[in-house]
């Protein structure tokens, strides 16, 4: 009884996160970032400010959880369709696939709050890069990927590039696909540290079609 109690309250309390990140999600696009208050949220959100303020330290804090999340990547249909694949293609789509996702689901002035604030960065690069990590090693364990560099600079490099295409693809949006730019760099950059180098690089561009 007292287990399916706390089964129940954590239940409940997931889905009043989930709400209140809905409701200001949807505000937020309607009406601005900077137009929309905390308690404007909460009355949406059908909660008092004090329980907003439980789940989430501020505003900015709340519009965090409007980014792809790691596992959101892991736990996808397209990444258990190319587990098996390359090493290439893996490192590709990982690194892509949270710009893929901005681009089609969260509001440009929500990516140009973040990304021009250095603590949310700097949090965005503890989620992303070990994972990113990982996977080098696992390229270099098969020979895809060189070890003359270690897979830890390899992964930081990945993830600052995608990154800065993202901050750049804020200040001007309707100017290129954030998701054509940022996979067309990281195929030339995972190319780079690839042991396919010397081989043509349309080639090895096509094969990851």
């Amino acid at each position: 009884m007292g287990s399916s109690n706390r089964k129940s309250r954590a239940q409940q309390a997931e889905e009043t996160k989930k709400r209140i990140i809905k409701q200001g999600k949807k505000l937020i696009i309607k009406n601005g970032y900077e137009k929309i208050s905390v308690d404007e949220i909460s009355k949406a959100a059908d909660v008092t400010v004090g329980t907003f303020y439980y789940y989430f330290k501020s505003k900015f804090d709340l519009i965090m959880e409007f980014l792809p999340k790691v596992e959101d990547y892991f736990s996808g249909s397209y990444y258990k369709k190319h587990e098996e694949d390359t090493s290439y293609r893996k490192i590709i789509d990982y690194f892509s696939y949270f710009n893929t996702e901005i681009e089609k689901k969260t509001p440009v002035e929500v990516i140009s709050k973040i990304y021009t604030n250095p603590e949310a960065l700097a949090n965005l690069g503890t989620d992303r890069i070990m994972p990113g990590v990982e996977l080098i090693i696992e390229g270099q364990i098969r020979k895809e990927i060189t070890k003359e560099y270690q897979a830890m600079y390899i992964a930081q490099i990945l993830f600052s590039a995608s990154r800065g295409v993202c901050q750049l693809w804020s200040s001007m949006p309707e100017s290129f696909s954030l998701s054509e730019a940022t996979r067309d760099i990281m195929t030339r950059l995972v190319y780079g540290f690839s042991l396919e180098k010397s081989k043509d690089y349309n080639k090895f561009s096509n094969k990851l079609q």
